[in-house]
């Protein structure tokens, strides 16, 4: 199941992120439930604060790992890095960020997956 957490994320996803990252939230929602029986939540998507984050582009998404064990998170990131590329091999299509993180100019609230993609 994919939760939101707010219905702005909800109309995001429904009307203006781009279906590849769509498809990528969609089968990341499966291997949550199936694998470790967790719900995926989305804690950010479009952002218009700062056009040099891939969230402006609609190719972005933040996923909380409240819930999740170091060793999920890991397998999470793995697999989705294993079955997703994000351009080349060298570029990551999921990171780990950890809450107070400063990424490009941004600090992070809280701990999270962040998945990207290409197109």
């Amino acid at each position: 199941m994919i939760l939101f957490k707010s219905q702005e994320l909800k109309a995001q996803f429904d009307n203006e992120i781009t279906s590849t990252l769509r498809n990528l939230l969609y089968a990341l929602a499966g291997f949550l439930k199936y694998t470790f029986g967790l719900d995926l939540e989305i804690t950010s998507m479009v952002r218009y604060d700062a056009p040099v984050l891939i969230h402006w582009y609609k190719r972005a998404a933040d996923i909380s790992t409240q819930n999740f064990t170091p060793e999920q998170i890991q397998k999470t990131k793995d697999w989705i890095n294993n079955n997703f590329l994000y351009g080349d091999i060298h570029h990551d299509s999921c990171i780990f960020e950890k809450a107070g993180e400063v990424v490009n100019g941004t600090t992070s609230t809280g701990d999270h997956l962040h998945v990207q993609t290409i197109k």
